[in-house]
C-alpha cells in the first residue's frame, strides 16, 4: 500500500513538472511564433486582431521592403564581421590565458588568478571604459566593437575544462619529445576542447550578434552600425529611414505597414542564431557539464 502511494505522488509530481513546462515553454514560443505569423500576413488581417498562430493573407512582401533597406543590408554584413572577428578573437585569448593557468608548474599563477577574480567583481565602470577607447584612438571605428571582448568567467570555464577532461601527462609527455607549449595548446589541447570551444562560441556569436550599447557609445558612422543598432532605431524608436518609409508607402496597397515591417526585421535579425545553435547543442550541452564527473 506504501509503495502504492509513494508511486502515485511520484506520478502526481512528474505531471505537475511536466504541465509547468509545457506553460513555460508556450510563453517563451508563443511571442516569437506571433512574430513570425505577423510578419508573413496581410496588414488588414493584423489590425483586425486576427493573426494568432498562423499566417492570415501570406505574402512576402514586408520581408522585401525589409531587406531593400541598404541601412539593414549594411548593418546585417557589418555585425557578421563584428561576430566573426570578435568570436575568433576572444576564444583565441581565452585559450592562450586559461592555458598556462592550467598548468601546476606555472608560476605566480594565483597572484595572478586572484588579479582576474577582483576585475570580475569590480569594475572601473563606464566612464574610464570611455575615455579608456577614445584614447586608444578606437573610437568610430570597428576597432571598439572587436577588440573589448575577454571575459574572465570564460576564461576561468576554459581553465577548469582543460584541469578535469585533458590529462596532465599529454603535456609531459609532448614536452618530451620536444614540442613547446605553442604547439601543445594547438594540437593537443584545441582539438580534445570541442565542447567548451563550442560553448563559449555560442555565447560570444549571441553576445556580439545582439550588442547594440557599445556601437551606440562608440559608433556615429553610419556605414558602420551593426544590426542591432540599425533594429533598435527601427523597433524601439520608431523611426525608419526615409528609403524604408517611403518603400512602405509603396507596399501599403499591397498590405505592408511599419507593424509588419517590424516583425519581418526581428525574424530576420534572429534567424541565423537559430540556425545556428542546432549545429552547436550537441557540444553545448557537454560543455556546460564542465567539471561535474572527473574521470
Amino acid at each position: 500500500m506504501r509503495n502504492y502511494a509513494e508511486h502515485r505522488s511520484d506520478l502526481v509530481v512528474r505531471a505537475v513538472a511536466l504541465i509547468a513546462s509545457l506553460l513555460m515553454i508556450f510563453v517563451m514560443l508563443y511571442p516569437f511564433i506571433y512574430i513570425v505569423a505577423v510578419s508573413f500576413s496581410k496588414n488588414e488581417y493584423v489590425t483586425m486582431g486576427m493573426v494568432t498562430w498562423l499566417p492570415k493573407g501570406f505574402n512576402l512582401n514586408a520581408y522585401r521592403v525589409a531587406l531593400s533597406d541598404p541601412l539593414i543590408i549594411r548593418g546585417y554584413i557589418n555585425t557578421i564581421f563584428y561576430t566573426s572577428a570578435g568570436t575568433v578573437l576572444s576564444v583565441g585569448l581565452t585559450l592562450l590565458t586559461a592555458y598556462p593557468l592550467a598548468i601546476k608548474q606555472f608560476r605566480g599563477k594565483k597572484p595572478f588568478l586572484i588579479f582576474l577574480t577582483f576585475t570580475m567583481y569590480f569594475s572601473g565602470g563606464l566612464i574610464p571604459y570611455y575615455m579608456l577607447v577614445q584614447n586608444l584612438h578606437m573610437k568610430d571605428t570597428l576597432w571598439a566593437l572587436i577588440l573589448p571582448g575577454v571575459s574572465v568567467w570564460y576564461i576561468i570555464i576554459c581553465r577548469t575544462f582543460f584541469q578535469a577532461n585533458i590529462p596532465i601527462e599529454l603535456r609531459e609527455s609532448a614536452l618530451m619529445d620536444g614540442a613547446n607549449d605553442l604547439t601543445i595548446l594547438t594540437r593537443i589541447y584545441t582539438p580534445l576542447s570541442k565542447p567548451i570551444l563550442a560553448t563559449l562560441s555560442l555565447w560570444l556569436i549571441v553576445g556580439h550578434w545582439n550588442s547594440w550599447f557599445n556601437a551606440m557609445l562608440f559608433i556615429e558612422n553610419q556605414n558602420l552600425y551593426p544590426l542591432q543598432l540599425v533594429v533598435r532605431k527601427v523597433l524601439i524608436t520608431f523611426e525608419p529611414t526615409s528609403h524604408m518609409r517611403s518603400i512602405i508607402a509603396a507596399y501599403k496597397p499591397a498590405g505592408v505597414s511599419e507593424q509588419t515591417v517590424r516583425s519581418a526585421i526581428i525574424v530576420v535579425t534572429i534567424l541565423p542564431i537559430v540556425m545556428i545553435y542546432p549545429f552547436l547543442q550537441k557540444y553545448f550541452v557537454k560543455g556546460i557539464m564542465i567539471g561535474a564527473i572527473k574521470g
